[in-house]
């Protein structure tokens, strides 16, 4: 009965052999992955009377299957253990299953009714794997050569599709990123423009008046000590000014430039404000000015040192454009997830138009200082850009500022600006980054797979120190999970979100090679006693789009510096490891996902030392 049913299937129809042929042509001419495969499926029912048809697409990046629907929406699908998409994917060929019994895995998540046969091909174009694809037919069906071939060329056409697919999204990622740059750079080209006549006007002052001073203090007697010190104390004070002004700019530069991160302490607000104003209050005594604190207890985790230059940039400018005898109120308060800071002035109001614009780089404000004040208050250390210097720090530290304008009050003018800013009392992970992460750790299996995934980046990089730190989900802050090397560091140790090398790639999302600790301008501390060489690698673990944890890499064995190849593979490491626990997180009842990445990284391990002995391959 099989050798007649073959026999009469021997040759297709040429009715058949046209809509392939035109399924084909029509799939080379189109660059739309949508469109190819509602040709592929139509061809495939009409030519070949197939009931069933599947198209699960290879993420390039994580090696992950999506399941590609009608509708263009990608769903994760995980094969089946034992079916016929893990044997080709194993085997590299293509699998023809002319009859399935009970027993047999035949992808039964992928069908409302589960076919009777089934053919399962691969679909490579060149020697990358792009997707499968799965036809199925409701009766026992025998695929003869011909249909065989013919299913092979439709495959073949489906790979070209799904490489143009992936090559179209690749072409626009890498446009969307050059569009990205060039918006970078045209903005530092901005940046460095601004910093550039902001400097140049900024230094034409103080250098007029140390010139002035100094030619005029050729002209003095030599005896005449009251005037020459008068003199010598005005070039001090606009040597101090121009010091200042590049301090600044440094200063935001590395704001700015990312290159900025936070020495985290915990002090209380009343701590926090009381130093502040004893700081300013010799700006505010010249004219009468009163410096007034409204504060609570609350204990707050932040830089001090940058906070209270942000903080001190606002009150400074509030004294500036206070009138004689005016009133300057800093109010600092605290509630359970964030605290708040507020400067009030009653100088004259912010032009409505000023508000949204007030914190950008170089803003000329239209707001009319009074009288005499910029003297006194722009001496030594002021310059135009305080109130951006403030927002980076407060952005730095996860929170928003902003100003507004009171309305009038009646019979009574109308008031100074007030400028806000709340911040998080500590510094923790985002919500949804410390879902995952509970979802993440949710699953006891994963443990081993931390563990091999640190020694595998040790013996892969050559690194003799690597730790693996993750988003703790109840506390909001990183613990080392897993590390290799470490002597006297245990499991758990904490690490704060956007303190240190971990805690500020958590945060930015992206990884970092550092040269040298001691002079990175990121950090720029001194080298730890652990570590032999002052290189190290970060790199942060993705997990739904989320960063729930930071691999690093310390103390390259050659006792050289780590290079941008050795952060390339690290991260590459990373991408596969995150999409290994997004599928177990996809899938919390299946343990072979875990197993599977498991085993991989051990036997990557393992031939990496086997090959680094002299041993085989």
């Amino acid at each position: 009965m099989e050798h007649a049913h073959d026999s009469n299937r021997s040759e297709l129809p040429r009715e058949t052999l046209t809509l392939l042929a035109e399924a084909v042509l029509a799939l080379r001419a189109t660059s739309e992955l949508a469109v190819s495969w509602d040709l592929a499926k139509l061809h495939l029912r009409e030519a070949l009377g197939a009931d069933h048809a599947r198209l699960l697409r290879v993420d390039r990046r994580s090696g992950a299957l999506f399941l590609y629907e009608d509708s263009g929406v990608e769903t994760p699908y995980l094969a089946e253990h034992g079916g016929p998409v893990e044997w080709v994917m194993r085997n590299d060929r293509a699998r023809f299953d002319e009859t399935f019994d009970s027993e047999t895995p035949c992808e039964t998540l992928l069908w409302h009714a589960p076919p009777v046969s089934l053919a399962t091909l691969p679909l490579v174009a060149g020697s990358t794997t792009f997707g499968f694809l799965l036809v199925g037919f409701a009766l026992p069906h025998g695929f003869n050569s011909q249909e065989r071939l013919l299913l092979q060329t439709m495959g073949d056409a489906l790979a070209l599709a799904l490489e143009r697919s992936h090559l179209r999204r690749a072409l626009e990622d890498e446009r969307a990123q050059v569009t990205g740059l060039e918006r970078r750079l045209a903005t530092s080209q901005d940046f460095s423009s601004g910093l550039l006549n902001l400097v140049a006007t900024e230094l034409r002052s103080p250098l007029a008046s140390v010139k002035a001073y100094s030619e005029s203090l050729e002209l003095v007697a030599e005896n005449a000590r009251t005037t020459r010190t008068h003199f010598l104390g005005v070039i001090n004070e606009e040597c101090d000014r121009m010091t200042a002004l590049l301090g600044d700019v440094n200063d935001l530069s590395r704001i700015e430039g990312g290159e900025c991160t936070l020495r985290l302490t915990v002090l209380t607000l009343r701590e926090l404000g009381n130093n502040i104003l004893d700081n300013l209050a010799a700006a505010a005594r010249p004219r009468g000015i009163t410096l007034l604190l409204t504060v609570d207890e609350t204990r707050v985790e932040i830089d001090a040192d940058l906070i209270r230059r942000g903080i001190g940039n606002l009150v400074a400018n509030a004294i500036e454009f206070s009138p004689q005898d005016g009133t300057v109120q800093l109010s600092l308060s605290g509630r359970t997830d964030d605290w708040t800071c507020v400067v009030e002035d009653e100088g004259p109001p912010l032009p409505d138009e000023d508000l949204a614009s007030v914190f950008e780089h170089f803003h000329r404000v239209r707001r009319a200082a009074p009288a005499g004040s910029a003297a006194v208050t722009r001496g030594p250390g002021a310059s135009r850009l305080g109130l951006a210097i403030a927002r980076g720090i407060v952005e730095l530290h996860a929170g928003r500022l902003w100003v507004e304008q009171p309305p009038a009050v009646a019979g009574g003018g109308t008031p100074g600006p007030r400028f806000c800013f709340t911040a998080p009392v500590r510094q923790t992970a985002s919500a949804r980054a410390r879902r995952v992460a509970r979802q993440a750790l949710g699953r006891p299996d994963l443990q081993p797979l931390f563990d091999a995934i640190v020694e595998m980046v040790g013996v892969t990089l050559e690194s003799s120190l690597v730790s693996l730190v993750l988003v703790d989900p109840d506390r909001g802050d990183l613990f080392v999970a897993a590390s290799t090397g470490h002597e006297g560091v245990v499991k758990g140790r904490r690490t704060a979100m956007r303190s240190g090398v971990a805690g500020a790639v958590a945060a930015w999302g992206h990884p970092i090679l550092v040269q040298d600790i001691e002079t990175d301008r990121r950090f720029r501390r001194l080298n730890h006693p652990q570590y032999s060489t002052k290189s190290l690698l970060s790199v942060p673990l993705r997990v739904e789009g989320e960063v729930i944890g930071v691999v690093n890499a310390n103390n390259k064995q050659s006792g050289e510096p780590f290079d941008e190849d050795d952060l390339a593979l690290l991260v590459m490491f990373t991408e596969r490891v995150g999409s290994a626990v997004e599928r177990a997180c996809a899938y919390p009842d299946s343990e072979r996902v875990v197993d599977d990445a498991l085993a991989a990284v051990r036997a990557m391990t393992q031939l990496k030392r086997e090959f680094a002995l002299g041993g085989r391959r």
